[in-house]
C-alpha cells in the first residue's frame, strides 16, 4: 500500500515547480526566484526531492513543538502584568515597558496576537489606499488570466463565447470558440493550453459559477477538510493548479492586445 504523505502548502508549492525543474519546462535560475531562494539551495533541495521525492520537501520539525514557544505559565505572567500596568496602551508601547521596567523580551507582533485573544486589543482597519495597477508576473506559466466572453465576434448577429487564456507575464495567448460559456469548454481550453505549454502555476479568474462555487460542503468534504469546488476547481485541484479570483475586473491588471493562437470548437 503506497504511504499517503501529508504536505503544507509550502511544500506543495515546492513540489510543483520542482516537478517543472525535473520535466526541464523551466529553469533552475527561474525556479530558485519563484520559491524565492538562492541557486545553491535550490539545487540542494532539488537534488534532495529527486532522491527522496515528496517527503524530502516538508519540514523536519513538521508536527513538533517549536524551539522558541513561550510557555503558557510565562505568557500568562506577561498577560497579568498588562493587565495591571498597561491596559488601553498600544502593543508596541508595552512591549517597549515590558523591556525597559520588567526585563520581559516579547515582540510586539506576538504581544498584539495575546492582547487580541484576551480582547484588550482590537484591529485597527485601516483605510483602503487607491488601487494601483497589479505588475505583471515575472515569469511565463507563473500565472494564467481565464476568462469567457460572450459577443457577436463574426459579426454574424449570432453571439458565441470567446474562452481565452493569457500568460500574464509574457502576454502568450489562446483561445477557444464554443456556443457558450461551459465547463466543457473551459476544460478543452485548459487542455489545449496544458498540451501545448504545459501545467500552469495557477490561474486568475472571476467569481463566476464555472470558476467558483458558495454551495454549502458536503458531509464527506467536511470530513475529508475540503473545500467545495467546481469541476473546472476539482480539476485544477488534481493538477496542483492554484486558483487565484479577481474580485473585479479591473483587478485582472493591464488588457492584452491580439487573442494570439485561436480555433474555434
Amino acid at each position: 500500500m503506497r504511504e499517503v504523505i501529508t504536505m503544507t502548502f509550502k511544500a506543495q508549492k515546492r513540489a510543483k515547480i520542482l516537478e517543472m525543474v525535473k520535466n526541464k519546462k523551466i529553469k533552475q535560475k527561474d525556479a530558485a526566484i519563484i520559491l524565492g531562494i538562492c541557486r545553491r539551495q535550490l539545487i540542494r533541495i532539488f537534488k534532495e526531492y529527486l532522491s527522496k521525492g515528496d517527503e524530502a520537501l516538508n519540514h523536519k520539525l513538521i508536527g513538533k513543538p517549536g524551539n522558541h514557544r513561550i510557555s503558557s505559565d510565562i505568557k500568562e505572567k506577561i498577560m497579568q502584568i498588562v493587565r495591571n500596568n498597561y491596559k488601553g496602551f498600544k502593543p508596541t508601547f508595552i512591549a517597549e515597558k515590558l523591556y525597559e521596567e520588567h526585563h520581559i523580551k516579547i515582540g510586539a507582533s506576538t504581544l498584539r496576537l495575546w492582547m487580541m485573544e484576551t480582547g484588550l486589543w482590537k484591529k485597527i482597519r485601516k483605510t483602503a489606499k487607491h488601487r494601483t495597477r497589479r505588475p505583471r508576473k515575472e515569469h511565463f506559466g507563473e500565472m494564467i488570466q481565464m476568462d469567457g466572453s460572450i459577443h457577436d465576434w463574426f459579426g454574424t448577429g449570432k453571439e458565441v463565447c470567446l474562452m481565452n487564456m493569457v500568460d500574464d507575464a509574457t502576454g502568450t495567448s489562446y483561445g477557444l470558440f464554443d456556443t457558450g460559456e461551459t465547463t466543457q469548454v473551459a476544460l478543452q481550453c485548459l487542455f489545449d493550453w496544458i498540451m501545448k505549454y504545459g501545467i500552469p502555476y495557477s490561474i486568475y479568474c472571476d467569481y463566476k459559477s464555472l470558476f467558483y462555487t458558495k454551495r454549502e460542503a458536503t458531509i464527506e468534504e467536511q470530513l475529508a477538510g475540503k473545500l467545495p469546488l467546481t469541476k473546472f476547481g476539482e480539476v485544477c485541484h488534481r493538477l496542483g493548479i492554484e486558483m487565484i479570483y479577481a474580485h473585479s475586473p479591473q483587478a485582472k491588471g493591464a488588457q492584452r492586445d491580439g487573442m494570439g493562437s485561436i480555433r474555434t470548437g
